[in-house]
């Protein structure tokens, strides 16, 4: 699969293991990175099956602005709309996490 990232999410709140936990728990992610390595930044993914191909979801701490982006990406003929869902996944999590979406960043 050959994914183009297409949108970004960047979160603002603390860089400890709860929010990350959260967020993993509230997106459905599969475990990635060690905490305590500074080297890891992707701390979550999942891929999504949606008509006409997938969505990646992906966690990263955001060391240098210190905060989280969850980022996705797609593959195949994947729709704007079927982001939707996804994204309000998203910005519930986040608030769920205790994390405020500072921006949303969309390539087109």
């Amino acid at each position: 699969m050959a994914f183009s990232h297409v949108v970004t999410y960047e979160m603002s709140g603390p860089l400890d293991r709860a929010p990350m936990e959260s967020l993993r728990t509230s997106l459905a992610l599969t475990p990635e990175g060690r905490f305590t390595d500074d080297q890891d930044a992707i701390f979550g993914r999942r891929t999504v099956p949606v008509q006409g191909g997938h969505i990646r979801i992906r966690l990263i701490r955001d060391d240098v602005r210190d905060g989280w982006t969850v980022d996705l990406s797609v593959d195949g003929d994947t729709q704007a709309a079927a982001l939707l869902p996804i994204e309000a996944e998203i910005v519930a999590a986040a608030a769920a996490a205790g994390l405020t979406v500072e921006s949303v960043f969309r390539r087109s």
